[in-house]
């Protein structure tokens, strides 16, 4: 999984939310597969639990 950037403008929630669209796009994610969690998410991404799980709730909810 590519890590989200901080130096870059684009908010790191919405890099990641683009990430898991291009992963499940490019079918490195498929059907039946798990998403990552909220945990490892923000473990990979040096970010608090809490700031990635309602960002992530909200952002992907926003996508549908």
């Amino acid at each position: 999984m590519k890590v989200a950037e901080k130096g870059k403008s684009e908010h790191l929630y919405l890099q990641i939310a683009e990430n898991i669209q291009s992963q499940i796009l490019s079918e490195v994610l498929k059907i039946g597969d798990k998403l990552p969690s909220v945990r490892v998410l923000a473990k990979e991404h040096n970010l608090s639990v809490r700031v990635q799980y309602c960002r992530h709730t909200t952002t992907l909810r926003a996508r549908d």
